[in-house]
């Protein structure tokens, strides 16, 4: 397991902050979502998302090595991604809770998420942390060459105040 500590993310974070979420996506994403959108997410497209929600960042840390982290925008638990070597560790639970956590705090009494339609693994991971499929539908994704259309399944989970 190890030991587990969750921050708010830093500008000097945001090289390795990349580097997770790029080889990340490629390993869940690569092969259930089009080739096109696969080409536009070259490693340099991960830097420009992470400066604009830097502040909406939290970072997680697995003996004292970034190894995760989540986006939380309004009541959105946005984007969550861990390192390979951090996973089974109770890091990506640790994440989960404390976008939980900041979604609640906000005054939300309800968050959702997207799942990229086939990434069977990650929708069983969000079912084991206790939320719901509501839905499927076609979620407009950022890319550097503007909106790019991906089928994603909704996940919405109750909150305690």
């Amino acid at each position: 397991m190890g030991v587990i500590t969750l921050r708010p993310a830093l500008a000097g974070d945001i090289n390795t902050i990349a580097q997770i979420w790029h080889v990340a996506w490629h390993e869940a994403h690569a092969e259930i979502v089009s080739p096109e959108l696969v080409k536009l997410r070259a490693f340099e497209s991960f830097h420009p998302r992470i400066e604009t929600d830097l502040s909406n960042i939290t970072v997680g840390e697995l003996n004292g090595v970034l190894s995760g982290f989540v986006t939380v925008r309004g009541d959105e638990l946005h984007q969550l991604f861990v390192a390979a070597e951090a996973r089974g560790t109770g890091l990506a639970r640790a994440l989960v809770q404390a976008a939980e956590e900041q979604i609640s705090s906000a005054g939300h009494d309800r968050a959702w998420l997207d799942c990229a339609v086939g990434n069977d693994p990650a929708a069983g991971f969000y079912r084991s942390c206790g939320w719901e499929y509501v839905r499927t539908h076609l979620e407009q994704v950022e890319t550097q060459n503007g909106p790019f259309g991906v089928d994603c399944w909704v996940f919405e989970k109750a909150l305690i105040a």
